[in-house]
């Protein structure tokens, strides 16, 4: 089974992965190598700290190598009518909120926040299919969300327009614990990886 992801969410994982293997990688090597020069590794913190650091970056390049092969890359403003499919831009008209919310349909590679949502989450699985002026019932773990589609947009990603993550988690390597788990999962489990992603890839800016 296929996982969809979007070809900006596509590009920013190919960065990542070129970024690892021909900047970090090689920086992290090279640091390491210092380290050991400097005598007892058993008590050299930054020959441990490097070592550590060297396995998780080798152990994210393994994970994005693998999610490439079992990636389906779909371009979001391919148009699809007024159903909800992947890539779509979702207005919606929330009842327990007296207002519109905006949500796009993404990948769960793709940066995951409180505007891309993933097709695989149960507010996605709950739009998939459905149309203009439907009614929908939404089921999460916290709350039940009577809500009615407005708009169904297919345009580029926000992502192409120079968004960033707000977390390292997921879509990029996170500067305390490199977890793959997906951002809204990250978030919750790891409140330490809500880092700058930029501190860490200046190429993103």
């Amino acid at each position: 089974m296929p996982t969809y992801i979007t070809t900006a969410g596509f590009k920013l994982l190919k960065d990542e992965f070129e970024h690892l293997k021909s900047v970090e990688r090689p920086k992290v090597v090279n640091e390491v190598a210092e380290a050991a020069a400097q005598g007892d590794r058993s008590e050299n913190a930054e020959y441990i700290y490097g070592k550590r650091r060297l396995r998780e970056i080798d152990r994210r390049m393994r994970f994005l190598n693998k999610s490439f092969g079992d990636m389906q890359v779909i371009d979001p403003a391919t148009p699809r009518g007024d159903r909800i499919f992947f890539g779509a831009t979702v207005t919606l008209y929330d009842e327990e909120q007296d207002g519109e919310i905006v949500y796009q349909i993404v990948g769960p590679l793709d940066v995951l926040d409180d505007k891309h949502i993933s097709y695989q989450s149960p507010v996605g699985q709950a739009l998939l299919g459905k149309s203009v002026d439907e009614s929908v019932v939404i089921r999460t773990p916290k709350e039940v969300r009577h809500v009615t589609i407005c708009e169904v947009e297919y345009i580029e990603s926000l992502l192409a327009h120079g968004f960033e993550p707000r977390s390292a988690c997921g879509a990029f390597l996170c500067n305390e614990c490199l977890c793959d788990a997906p951002v809204d999962i990250a978030q919750s489990a790891h409140s330490s990886c809500a880092l700058d992603t930029r501190e860490r890839y200046p190429y993103l800016s």
